[in-house]
């Protein structure tokens, strides 16, 4: 519940399996690069050959959108016109109007 609450994403399930060992399958990226990046800030031993393979510096499509809502949302606060949300951001007409419609 920490992680889902901390990482804003959906509840995980944990198992018991076989051997009677917890079994926990994160297959969200937003939540697994926040506990490699909780694990390594509280010096926490991890195993390489997992967590090596969590890109700390990948951004997905659905972190990008987020990233860019909070920023068109400044910029209408702020008194920015659209044209000049969509030559500062790189965004099309399309997105920015999406954007405001949808999340102000």
């Amino acid at each position: 519940d920490i992680v889902c609450n901390c990482s804003k994403t959906k509840k995980v399930y944990a198992k018991i399996n076989n051997q009677g060992y917890a079994c926990v399958i994160i297959s969200n990226t937003v939540a697994s690069k926040y506990l490699k990046r909780k694990a390594i800030d509280l010096r926490l031993p991890i195993m390489k050959r997992k967590w090596d393979e969590i890109d700390l510096c990948y951004v997905s499509k659905r972190e990008k959108a987020l990233i860019n809502i909070n920023q068109v949302r400044k910029m209408v606060v702020s008194g920015y016109k659209q044209i000049d949300i969509m030559k500062q951001l790189g965004l099309s007409k399309t997105t920015v109007y999406k954007i405001r419609k949808n999340k102000l």
